[in-house]
């Protein structure tokens, strides 16, 4: 189910009995600066469309990240999340930008004449 933990099972040292922990903890060290920088653009979003203040934003975003990550609890639930971001991304990469930038087209065409 999680290839890279199993990997790290595989792996023995005489003197770290349990080698999977300093794993995830390496793992989490990479996926943090990634973590990071999505949560401030999600806080400058939230202060360019709402005017909510970085300040106050970003508390906000990483406290309903937490109880995100507290309310999901199996694997099934982890598919059904991955399937709605799929989704949601086909819906906006392939759909509703085309549609705006056709609408901005038109806008523009009806505007200079």
């Amino acid at each position: 189910m999680w290839p890279t933990l199993t990997a790290y099972k595989i792996v023995k040292l005489p003197v770290v009995e349990r080698f999977e922990f300093i794993g995830i903890a390496n793992w989490c060290l990479i996926i943090l600066p990634s973590i990071c920088l999505s949560i401030w653009c999600a806080g400058r979003l939230l202060k360019r469309t709402i005017k909510l203040n970085l300040k106050y934003s970003v508390p906000i975003l990483c406290t309903l990240i937490l109880f995100g990550c507290i309310v999901i609890k199996t694997r099934l639930e982890i598919d059904i999340l991955n399937s709605i971001i799929n989704d949601l991304g086909f819906f906006l990469g392939y759909i509703y930008i085309p549609i705006l930038f056709v609408l901005l087209w038109l806008v523009t065409k009806i505007r200079s004449k």
